[in-house]
């Protein structure tokens, strides 16, 4: 695996740049991301086409949106934690959000290959720890 702070710089800058292209580059081929909004609604996005679908989905509910990484913490040797806040502005309401934002990502042949999405840490914490 390479440096997981690069890279998950690299992926923060690829989503807030909305590249679906650089994002499926630094990602596993079948890539899961499982956001705080979609998993509401009881889906995730996958692969490459998950990945656009993340970035029209971002577009239709957000004039402005933005993340940025607050740390990251290699909990093995397939799992990171990883602490953001995101920054939008609602495209109806207009209302700024200012939200953190904790991520599990898990680790295959080299590559993110899974990432689920907490708006709490202790959440985040009990994902890790499930996986062991």
């Amino acid at each position: 695996m390479s440096d997981p702070d690069e890279l998950v710089r690299k992926i923060c800058d690829a989503v807030n740049a909305r590249d679906p292209d650089r994002l499926a580059e630094l990602t596993h081929p079948d890539f899961r991301f499982e956001s705080v909004i979609a998993g509401s609604e009881g889906r995730d996005y996958r692969g490459r086409e998950g990945l656009q679908q993340f970035f029209d989905d971002i577009a239709e509910t957000f004039k402005a949106f933005a993340i940025t990484v607050e740390g990251c913490e290699m909990r093995n040797s397939e799992t990171l934690l990883v602490s953001l806040t995101m920054r939008a502005k609602g495209r109806s309401s207009g209302v700024p959000i200012v939200q953190p934002v904790w991520q599990v990502w898990t680790y295959e042949d080299g590559s993110p290959w899974r990432n689920q999405a907490f708006l709490r840490r202790d959440e985040a914490i009990r994902a890790l720890d499930s996986e062991k």
